[in-house]
């Protein structure tokens, strides 16, 4: 894996974790960040050759999407605040 992108996930992690009472756990053997047991970070697997993160995005979620490489999540994850 290229440097940029092993230095880039922990980055990512300890950002998410910064949130207050925000924890790490591993359903699916995928990394997230919770709070209230509620995902709002998906941080993918370790062992991926790609980076990536999905959020829950409830007041930016359009704003967002204007960016490049930048896509909606599957299954209604990651959308507007229902």
């Amino acid at each position: 894996m290229p440097r940029r992108r092993r230095q880039l996930r922990p980055r990512l992690v300890e950002a998410a974790l910064a949130y207050p009472d925000a924890y790490e756990d591993f359903p699916w053997g995928e990394q997230v960040a919770k709070v209230d047991k509620k995902i709002f970070a998906f941080l993918g697997r370790a062992e991926a050759e790609s980076v990536g993160v999905a959020m829950r995005l409830p007041d930016s979620h359009e704003f967002a999407l204007t960016f490049a490489n930048v896509s909606p999540t599957g299954y209604g994850l990651g959308g507007q605040a229902g």
